[in-house]
């Protein structure tokens, strides 16, 4: 099994886990970040030809607040996301997305402290949250 959780932006955030399908509890986890629009599409792009289950992203929707924060940083998510939909659907591999919402309150820090799956980084943190929730 291999899923690879996204939580894209101006910095995305990567989560990966991999483990033998006979044995999914001896999986091996791991977190990266990476600037820059088209970089990080570069690398999911690199990880699904290398093989995935699954792509989970987290959704991104566009408010009064979000517009007023960074207008930029809306288009840059929302950029993202969609090549990463188009680069899943040319492979067959299964997209989801999920909402920031629902990662957080199924993930909590404590939970996610008890598994030792706690990166510094808030953008691997977040994606970290996806990748729970999808293997839940």
């Amino acid at each position: 099994m291999r899923v690879l959780a996204v939580d894209p932006g101006e910095t995305t955030g990567l989560a990966l886990f991999e483990a033998p399908r006979d044995q999914p509890s001896w999986g091996h986890f791991e977190t990266d970040s990476v600037r820059g629009q088209m970089d990080a599409v570069n690398r999911v792009r690199m990880d699904v030809l290398e093989g995935l289950d699954a792509l989970v992203v987290e959704e991104f929707r566009i408010s009064a607040g979000t517009i007023r924060k960074s207008r930029g940083g809306s288009n840059t998510a929302i950029e993202i996301i969609g090549a990463l939909r188009w680069i899943a659907h040319r492979r067959l591999v299964p997209f989801r997305l999920q909402s920031p919402a629902d990662a957080r309150g199924f993930s909590s820090d404590a939970k996610l402290r008890r598994l030792g799956w706690w990166p510094t980084n808030d953008h691997e943190r977040a994606a970290t949250r996806h990748l729970v929730l999808y293997l839940s």
